[in-house]
């Protein structure tokens, strides 16, 4: 170092420990200060060398006698673990458990909105008996020769009475059931059932 102002002793100690340091160095210059300050801060004492193990400063070693070795202090830091001694020393935890959780609940299949039956010759409605929504729409349907009507004391009944073709639809605006028949063919049982949720 020419033209640069020599260091106070501690400084120059400080410097060559942190030039000696790795990554770890940190812990090693707090040692190496701690030691200095406890020899009267000047510095190590003289036959007195830090030295450093893997970027791990350890207790100042002395080249001399021990009746010309002088007090330190007893407080020694511990020194952070390297990331190769934490990862051993890491404590396994047990692996998670999870309880399953129930299954979904399966949705209600939605309701129809619109039926359709077909009057039949052979004094049937096919299907009998439907289910739609409340909104619904349920249309019968004549077909074949035989003359059918549709009546219902809790619904208006086809206005054009007994046919053998054509078609008659109501919307279900409430929820219920509802019953009709064909009043030509009641005693062979020609009924059905209408039922809106």
């Amino acid at each position: 170092m020419t033209g640069a102002a020599p260091l106070p002793p501690l400084r120059r100690f400080v410097a060559r420990i942190v030039r000696a340091a790795t990554p770890g160095g940190v812990a090693a210059v707090c040692l190496a200060l701690a030691a200095s300050l406890a020899c009267g801060g000047g510095g190590p004492p003289s036959g007195v060398t830090p030295t450093v193990v893997a970027g791990v400063a350890t207790r100042p070693q002395s080249t001399a006698s021990p009746a010309e070795t002088p007090p330190t202090a007893a407080a020694t830091p511990n020194p952070s673990p390297s990331p190769a001694t934490a990862s051993a020393t890491a404590t396994q935890l047990p692996a998670a458990t999870s309880t399953p959780s129930p299954p979904p609940p399966t949705a209600t299949p939605a309701l129809p909105v619109a039926a359709t039956v077909d009057v039949l010759d052979s004094n049937h409605f096919v299907p009998a008996n439907v289910t739609i929504a409340a909104g619904g729409t349920v249309t019968w349907i004549w077909e074949g020769n035989g003359l059918h009507d549709l009546t219902s004391a809790q619904f208006p009944s086809d206005p054009a009475g007994a046919k053998f073709t054509g078609q008659y639809s109501f919307r279900f605006a409430q929820a219920g059931t509802y019953n009709y028949s064909c009043a030509v063919h009641e005693y062979l049982g020609m009924r059905g059932t209408v039922v809106v949720r």
